[in-house]
């Protein structure tokens, strides 16, 4: 997996900014016109729409993705886009967080990442996250991100979902 630019912070920003600079109205019907022009039905739309606010709730949230980073000055950052670049946002942001947690992953399997993980590899660790998921200086809870990123990649989260839905939306 060659990752784009950036960081897995940079993708939830941008996640978390578009959906927010929608409001929720407006972005159920944008959502329901994309997915019924590539032949969605009404189900996945309800569906996605509420996996976007959970991800968008979890991201604020969660006290291992760093809840203060999220705001309303990200939000403000979509304030001159057009509903377009919003949702292409979402949907870029959706894929880019989606393949960080597959390297992340990856990455944590090839240190037989465990809780009695050796120092070394959990150095090795610290430094991954630095490099690919935090961007700046940050205390990194290697652990946490881990559980994040196990979860983000559990088939039976909401994460995981949304990633289907829109798969299934970019191949329809």
């Amino acid at each position: 997996i060659v990752l784009p630019e950036g960081s897995f912070y940079d993708d939830m920003s941008k996640f978390y900014g578009a959906v927010g600079s929608f409001d929720q109205t407006k972005l159920y019907r944008v959502l329901s016109a994309n997915f019924k022009a590539a032949k969605m039905d009404d189900q996945k739309v309800k569906d996605t729409f509420k996996n976007l606010y959970k991800i968008n709730a979890l991201i604020k949230n969660n006290p291992m993705i760093r809840p203060d980073l999220f705001n309303a000055t990200i939000v403000s950052g979509f304030s001159t886009k057009n509903d377009e670049e919003k949702f292409n946002a979402i949907f870029d942001s959706i894929k880019g967080m989606y393949y960080r947690a597959q390297h992340m992953d990856k990455y944590l399997k090839s240190l037989r990442w465990n809780t009695d993980i050796v120092e070394e590899d959990r150095e090795k660790a610290v430094e991954y996250f630095k490099k690919h998921v935090y961007t700046g200086e940050r205390v990194v809870d290697v652990n946490g991100m881990a559980g994040v990123c196990k979860e983000f990649l559990s088939p039976a989260s909401d994460f995981y979902k949304l990633v289907e839905s829109f798969d299934a939306f970019a191949h329809a």
